[in-house]
């Protein structure tokens, strides 16, 4: 029986993963873009694959008996384990021809159109793999739900069926019933994402039940997030204040987050500054985040995060990577409806950086 307040730490111990990206090394072309025009059949523009488009060996070939369905479309109902967004991607690795010659997915088909395909399409209902070489600190868990706290430089979630690097699949080691939960296949029952090089806490629902259930909470404000940031503030210092901009990709597919009229609502709480010489220790607090919300908001704000090359952050005595850690978490229990708070003091690699500015 949970207590009326369940408090946890963790030992905040530095966990250090170097991620690797996979690459499928199946992929028949170069993966260069595709122009989307309109029943377009043609070679990548770019594309300088020193095999012709026509001359791979085809896993299947398949005679299209009726006209006027999309190519993407079409192979969704052909394979029923295709979804339309999987047959899109399946498409855009290159793995189509019609009548021999790469095809766009808006392509029309004509009854008559040979489609070949030169790989198997794989089925877009997966899970993330098992893992259990992979480290995973156990901050909080019950029968409904757990709480980690991930590493620095690990994924949160698995993007591709191959992917064994992230914390997803660590928890589908030790929790297989989460491997099957989540909005998206790789989810393995996380409620939310850190970035690669943020470390921290994060929520994984055991159910189905549970998982909907932090959902709405979630969607409701009522999880609270808490996050500890080092910015260099030597000029004008910053003070406690509520940031509230929208944010959006600064380019279709780029790495990159800005602030863009129209974009995602997001909101970030700057609870508590300390400062620290030159430098200044901030506690901040979310309840729904977009991709790198506070990196971007306190950029904005021109007080980018130390060692966040990416938003021109400054490097700080002794970091060698991104002064960014989730911890803290309070939220309703799904079941039991107590309030469960959580805390993860700083790694010891950011705390030997604090120690040092002191």
């Amino acid at each position: 029986m949970l207590a009326r307040t369940s408090i946890s730490n963790c030992a905040g111990k530095a966990t250090f993963f170097n991620g690797q990206i996979m690459h499928c090394p199946a992929l028949p072309c170069c993966g260069t873009q595709i122009p989307s025009q309109k029943n377009s059949i043609e070679k990548p523009s770019g594309c300088d694959h020193s095999v012709a488009m026509s001359d791979a060996t085809p896993w299947k070939e398949l005679s299209v008996a009726d006209d006027g369905l999309r190519l993407d479309a079409w192979l969704s109902k052909q394979f029923h384990q295709l979804s339309r967004r999987a047959a899109q991607a399946y498409l855009a690795q290159g793995n189509v021809r019609v009548n021999g010659k790469m095809a766009v997915k808006g392509y029309t088909l004509q009854e008559g159109d040979t489609v070949s395909l030169l790989v198997a399409p794989a089925s877009d209902n997966w899970r993330p793999l098992a893992n259990g070489d992979l480290p995973l600190d156990v901050v909080w868990e019950d029968e409904s739900l757990i709480v980690v706290n991930k590493p620095f430089g690990m994924p949160s979630t698995a993007n591709a069926p191959t992917d064994d690097h992230t914390l997803a699949n660590a928890i589908a080691a030790r929790y297989p019933e989460c491997a099957k939960i989540g909005v998206h296949n790789g989810d393995g029952g996380l409620l939310h994402r850190l970035d690669n090089d943020t470390s921290g806490l994060l929520i994984a629902a055991r159910n189905v039940r549970t998982h909907r259930t932090l959902k709405n909470l979630q969607e409701n404000n009522q999880i609270e997030k808490r996050y500890l940031a080092l910015v260099l503030s030597d000029e004008s210092p910053l003070a406690p204040q509520t940031i509230s901009v929208p944010l959006d990709a600064k380019s279709r597919g780029g790495k990159k987050m800005s602030v863009t009229r129209g974009g995602q609502r997001a909101v970030t709480h700057l609870e508590e500054v300390t400062q620290m010489g030159q430098y200044a220790l901030v506690k901040i607090l979310l309840f729904k985040g977009v991709r790198h919300q506070i990196r971007v908001h306190l950029a904005q704000k021109g007080f980018p995060i130390c060692g966040d090359p990416l938003y021109d952050g400054p490097a700080a005595p002794g970091l060698e990577r991104l002064f960014l850690h989730a911890s803290g978490l309070k939220f309703f229990h799904p079941v039991t409806s107590e309030t469960v708070e959580v805390h993860c003091p700083l790694p010891t690699d950011l705390q030997r950086v604090i120690a040092g500015l002191k």
